[in-house]
């Protein structure tokens, strides 16, 4: 045991000495610019209502306990996951604890031995590890390019399957779909759409707002960032659903979601309908911004706006030291979640934000910049 644990210290130091050591940051205090909730539905749930007692009462609807396929299913999932997929009209839908355990599970379960996944380079890491589980080939083509895929399309003569998100992570900008959609139609080829941070920015998604929905073979949903709540959906044909709750293993042996998750996701539907204003608030900021900080690679409308950054340590260091004098709360993202030489900034903006938190963002970190 004793040599383990010094084997783990000495891979610990390393990344150390290399600036990738990665440290829990506890629970932010002051301005937001680093959260995935955009619209602040999980800001507002979190904050004890005037009137109220700060533990307002928790309906009893009842634990896990298990696997659906044994103890854990449960009607109040099913309820809901019949109600989601009315809302985003399809057959089936299929409620998971968490986004990564929906990507898990359908890129594990989907391809067989002899397919290639081809996937977009910028895709999440919870896509490329359900499909190393899969044991399907995994091939990358550049960052929303078509040219590049279609080749890939080509040289491939088993099953295709192509995997994208609708707005990326840490690009902030969208998916050419409607052109995807035709590579897929003429190489027969499913493609597979994760709106993890589109679902509630653009509505109930960008498939949904550009009548994709019937196009698209399988979407995955998560309710982690613009939703305010936890856990992810999988949307597409009855089929799928049965499929994957005979062949995917987060499915079949990990615990269900818990019923009250599956109520508080259904309920965010109807704050989502109900309250677009944060919607409107939320697409201010982001204009607001992007005056500040012109040209900049992500979407016009997208809340994850990129500021390409490459700082040696001791740069980052004072960046850090002002971020934390100021109470500035951003996220710095490095090799190697992205590639060596695209360092950069990821600043999320939110409908709670105010034009004084971002002109104090621009004050701040503007010195950064035109060094």
């Amino acid at each position: 045991m004793l040599s383990i644990e010094k084997s783990l210290q000495t891979e610990l130091q390393q990344l150390k000495r290399m600036g990738q050591e990665r440290r829990l940051p506890g629970e932010l205090k002051g301005v937001d610019f680093v959260s995935n909730d955009f619209l602040g539905f999980a800001r507002d749930a979190s904050q004890p209502r005037e009137g109220t007692e700060n533990e307002s009462p928790v309906p009893n609807f009842g634990g896990s306990t298990g696997s659906r396929l044994i103890s854990g299913d449960n009607e109040q999932v099913k309820m809901t996951e019949r109600a989601i997929a009315s809302i985003h009209r399809v057959e089936g839908c299929l409620l998971l604890p968490a986004g990564y355990l929906a990507n898990l599970a359908l890129f594990s379960a989907l391809p067989k031995r002899h397919d290639a996944v081809i996937h977009d380079s910028c895709i999440h890491r919870s896509c490329i590890d359900g499909v190393t589980l899969s044991g399907a080939r995994r091939w990358t083509f550049r960052h929303n390019d078509l040219n590049h895929l279609e080749e890939l399309l080509k040289r491939n003569n088993q099953r295709s399957w192509i995997a994208v998100e609708s707005l990326y992570s840490m690009e902030g900008d969208l998916a050419p779909l409607e052109e995807l959609l035709g590579l897929s139609n003429r190489y027969d080829a499913p493609l597979i759409v994760d709106e993890a941070h589109a679902i509630g920015v653009w509505g109930y998604g960008l498939v949904s707002t550009l009548g994709l929905t019937d196009q698209v073979f399988a979407t995955i949903v998560t309710y982690g960032k613009a939703m305010g709540q936890a856990g992810a959906a999988i949307l597409g044909s009855q089929t799928l659903m049965d499929y994957l709750i005979n062949r995917a293993s987060p499915v079949m042996y990990s615990t269900a979601l818990m019923p009250l998750q599956a109520a508080l996701i259904q309920r965010s539907y109807t704050c989502l309908d109900e309250q677009r204003y944060r919607n409107d608030q939320l697409q201010q900021n982001i204009d607001q911004f992007r005056k500040l900080f012109p040209a900049l690679p992500g979407h016009p409308k997208s809340p994850i706006q990129p500021i390409r950054l490459s700082l040696e340590s001791n740069r980052l260091n004072q960046l850090a030291a002002v971020c934390q004098q100021t109470r500035l709360h951003l996220y710095y993202v490095r090799s190697p979640s992205v590639r060596k030489g695209e360092e950069r900034l990821r600043v999320c903006l939110h409908s709670y934000n105010t034009k004084r938190e971002i002109d104090y963002l621009w004050e701040s970190i503007k010195p950064f910049i035109y060094a």
